[in-house]
């Protein structure tokens, strides 16, 4: 059976009560030939085989998820099976097939939502580390412009940041962009901006409006900047979803009326959860003379309070221009930041963490390594050197990645130079 990604056979299961043995774990049988469009034998695992006392864990990009799954059916007799603990050469051989994008189209109507979602961001994750190919990981990326489900959207933005931010400053960075808006246009049509709908539908939506206003989706960016002019001039209320993309694009495309409106707002919010959506908008900003004087007022608590501090700091690191802006001020007001910020670990840690996440050039490494060999923090040494050595790992990446993914971007990218 022709599923699009592998042939997967199911074979009888052998009766062990035949056997005189104890029962125990059922070696998978298979069988992988050279070619690209691989045929996967697999021996269907008994309910023992899942059902054990330790957790179990999914690879993710940062982090270790527990699980504990089931196989599930695809159709019939045929299911794609979920490992307990993941084989790096068998994960290869499943995702090796998807050069061919005629496969990757197929997997929206062969997959289920959960396991479409696991293919893309075990791609990108593996292609990360350099165990797969990264035209192989993107090219299961193709289908998702015709893909109206949420969780395997939510899997692809979240790991697409990663590219996004380490060629940001590169001239590729206008091809993903192009290509993104490619993907996400089609499906921002389908799925509209309606508030109405089941939770994952509502997900969806909001996923795909802020990514839509992010890649330059026009559409998307004239329904958000409608909706900031009737908030800002006619006081209405916004749906609570699409607020903060809303505030967000109000900043990113109005000018410096719009950023003080909503600053002004932000210090008058008495809620919580309002008021740090609008300070997030306000690091949006591509004024980069905006950006400095929001970034220099974390020196001024009776602008930015103590506590509020790192909240702007991760709202800077979530933009290319934002980013600069941030790693200009670590730079230039170094001493600053340690004097005023020395004797908070927690704040001084992830300031450096967050702003630093994505050097990548030899002459930044070496301006911060000379930063933080001159003048150490007080706090947070710790953090300096793995920031650091994150900084070496990123350099590798783009030597060994950089060319791959821009070379691919612009066979997949229409009507770019």
């Amino acid at each position: 059976m022709e599923t699009g990604c592998v042939q997967i056979q199911q074979i009888p299961q052998s009766d062990s009560g035949n056997t005189g043995k104890k029962p125990g774990r059922k070696k998978k049988s298979e069988t992988v030939p050279a070619a690209e469009n691989e045929t996967i034998t697999i021996q269907p695992l008994s309910d023992s085989d899942w059902e054990e006392d330790k957790d179990d864990y999914y690879m993710g990009s940062r982090s270790r998820r527990k699980i504990k799954r089931r196989p599930k059916a695809l159709k019939d007799d045929y299911y794609l099976p979920k490992r307990k603990h993941i084989d790096i050469d068998k994960e290869k051989r499943v995702i090796h097939p998807a050069k061919n994008n005629e496969n990757a189209a197929s997997y929206r109507q062969v997959f289920p939502e959960s396991n479409r979602a696991g293919l893309i961001g075990d791609a990108l994750n593996l292609a990360r580390a350099q165990t797969i190919d990264y035209e192989v990981a993107l090219n299961m990326t193709t289908y998702l412009k015709n893909e109206e489900k949420y969780v395997p959207w939510r899997a692809f933005v979240d790991s697409i940041e990663f590219i996004k931010g380490m060629i940001s400053k590169q001239g590729s960075y206008v091809l993903l962009r192009k290509y993104l808006h490619d993907l996400v246009a089609p499906v921002f049509d389908t799925v509209g901006t309606s508030t109405s709908g089941t939770l994952p539908e509502q997900h969806m939506r909001d996923v795909m409006l802020q990514t839509a206003c992010d890649v330059g989706v026009v559409k998307a960016i004239n329904y958000a900047k409608e909706m900031f002019r009737k908030w800002k001039t006619e006081g209405i209320k916004l749906p609570s979803q699409y607020s903060l993309v809303i505030y967000t694009v109000g900043v990113r495309e109005g000018s410096v009326e719009e950023w003080d409106y909503v600053w002004n707002k932000s210090k008058s919010s008495n809620v919580d959860g309002e008021r740090e959506m609008l300070m997030d908008a306000l690091a949006q900003s591509q004024k980069p003379w905006l950006l400095w004087r929001y970034a220099n007022w974390i020196f001024d608590s009776s602008k930015i309070k103590m506590q509020d501090v790192r909240l702007v700091v991760s709202y800077f690191a979530k933009n290319p221009l934002g980013r600069m802006i941030a790693l200009h001020l670590l730079m230039t007001k170094w001493e600053r930041l340690n004097e005023q910020f020395g004797g908070d670990n927690f704040l001084l840690r992830e300031t450096i963490g967050e702003v630093t996440q994505y050097v990548n050039t030899e002459f930044e490494y070496k301006q911060l390594e000379r930063l933080f060999r001159d003048k150490p923090p007080k706090v947070a040494k710790k953090e300096a050197e793995n920031a650091l050595a994150l900084m070496r790992a990123n350099i590798k990446w783009m030597e060994l990645n950089y060319a791959t993914i821009t070379n691919w971007l612009r066979d997949h990218v229409v009507g770019m130079l």
